[in-house]
């Protein structure tokens, strides 16, 4: 619990509340919208809007933390931190094969 409350300190008021993670969730959903919907639709991702999508992926991350050990919670947080950077490079055909890979088949 530390850890988060840390993690967040250093990321500014927002990190307060949530973690890499979960502004992970955000940030593909805000990249998702503004990628607009012409091909996809939310219902794509199994969502029926951003926000949907957004509280089912923070809502599954936050289940997947109560299971894994302390170790696996930094990796994956630090693997949440490089999708992150690496999201704002893509374009959006990249961002809805990434999430969506069943639209593409």
């Amino acid at each position: 619990m530390w850890l988060l409350v840390l993690l967040g300190c250093s990321e500014g008021f927002r990190g307060l509340l949530w973690d890499r993670c979960e502004e992970l969730c955000v940030e593909v959903g805000d990249s998702l919208t503004a990628c607009g919907a012409s091909d996809h639709t939310w219902a794509d991702l199994g969502s029926q809007s951003e926000e949907d999508y957004v509280r089912t992926c923070r809502g599954d991350w936050s289940d997947l933390t109560t299971v894994i050990t302390s170790r696996e919670l930094e990796l994956g947080l630090d693997t949440c931190e490089v999708a992150r950077e690496e999201l704002a490079s893509l374009s959006c055909e990249e961002i809805w094969a990434l999430y969506a890979p069943s639209t593409w088949e």
